[in-house]
């Protein structure tokens, strides 16, 4: 936001003390003014620039004259220059024509910093008493028209915040501005404000992987170099859009398979709903079971056998070669063996009479 700032303005004055000759006519103007910021606090003892102008005939007129001034304002933020004396940009100073009966204005602008940034703070007709400096081409009349002693030069001072015009010219008070209390490591004295801690101890501490070594003011940082200084193996994000899962980072990504809901199942989003959660079960005993009871809540009923000891059950019989076995810790059975005599043969599990027809001789007696 552009700043504003006021020059009050305190008198306008032509140094004139002596209209007796043209060599002793000064080319000169008085200019006082106050500078004061947008607040209207003073600007104290502030290196500013001026830049001053005499138009002709209305504010915003034709230059006849144009100068710059650098000036340092007072403890009141009030600076003195002389219009005439400053560096000249523009015309000359003894070439505006005071006697042709044209308005003249005085156009006034600011730099508060110093420079060249100027702020335009209106211009104001010149009245009366500049307009004496055409009297320097009646220096040798004879007749001084204005006799009267009561409207002569005045002279501007001030004591303390107390500004005054001579010849009876009046007083006033200027605003005292905003009033400073020195905090913690400053000093005010008078207009002049301290640092009075300028040098402050600093202790720093590293942290972490971070070392600090040195005093103050001179510190020395150190933080090592990475072990992993690789930037494209970097911790990635991991997301989901819709049925697709990616990775940043160019981490790619993979389609999750999609799920159809079948006879009694409804998919809603993310959530699979059983649409039928009560079916109808039928439970039918058999043997000495018996069932009794209607869905969900069955009573399922086997009888306590006679024989509940489990150390008398069913075995199974088993051969292999010779020995016959009980199953369940029953047992086993060495067959006898068998040797074929005259006429049998063994095959197996098979015996065989290989001669079966035997001659056989009877005689009587």
């Amino acid at each position: 936001m552009k700043k504003l700032y006021t020059l009050i303005i305190g008198v306008v004055l032509l140094t004139l003390p002596s209209l007796i000759s043209i060599a002793q006519t000064p080319q000169l103007i008085n200019y006082q003014a106050i500078a004061r910021n947008a607040s209207g606090q003073a600007l104290t003892n502030q290196n500013i620039a001026l830049r001053l102008t005499i138009r002709q005939s209305t504010a915003a007129g034709t230059i006849q004259y144009q100068e710059r001034h650098t000036t340092t304002t007072n403890a009141q933020g009030l600076c003195n220059v002389q219009i005439g004396g400053g560096t000249p940009l523009s015309g000359s100073f003894a070439a505006i024509t005071w006697a042709d009966a044209q308005p003249k204005f005085l156009q006034t602008e600011l730099d508060p910093a110093g420079g060249t940034a100027y702020t335009n703070m209106g211009a104001q007709q010149l009245v009366s008493v500049p307009y004496a400096l055409y009297a320097k081409e009646a220096a040798t009349a004879t007749n001084d028209n204005d006799t009267n002693p009561t409207n002569e030069i005045q002279s501007l001072s001030l004591a303390g915040t107390t500004l005054s015009l001579s010849n009876g010219g009046g007083s006033v008070n200027l605003p005292a501005g905003t009033t400073y209390t020195a905090g913690a490591g400053i000093g005010i004295s008078g207009n002049t404000i301290t640092n009075t801690a300028p040098d402050q101890t600093i202790t720093l501490t590293g942290a972490g992987a971070t070392a600090i070594s040195g005093a103050y003011p001179n510190f020395t940082v150190t933080t090592p170099t990475p072990a992993d200084n690789s930037p494209i193996n970097e911790i990635q994000t991991l997301s989901i859009a819709g049925n697709t899962v990616s990775l940043s980072n160019g981490g790619g990504s993979v389609n999750l398979p999609t799920y159809t809901a079948g006879t009694g199942i409804s998919l809603s989003g993310n959530t699979i709903i059983n649409t039928a959660p009560d079916q109808t079960v039928a439970i039918t005993g058999g043997g000495v079971t018996s069932v009794s009871g209607t869905y969900p809540n069955f009573t399922v009923t086997t009888p306590t056998p006679a024989d509940n000891s489990p150390t008398n059950e069913i075995q199974t019989l088993s051969i292999a070669g010779n020995t016959v076995s009980l199953s369940n810790g029953g047992g086993n059975v060495n067959l006898p063996t068998y040797t074929a005599g005259t006429g049998i043969s063994l095959s197996g599990n098979t015996i065989t009479n290989t001669a079966p027809d035997q001659t056989v001789a009877i005689a009587g007696g």
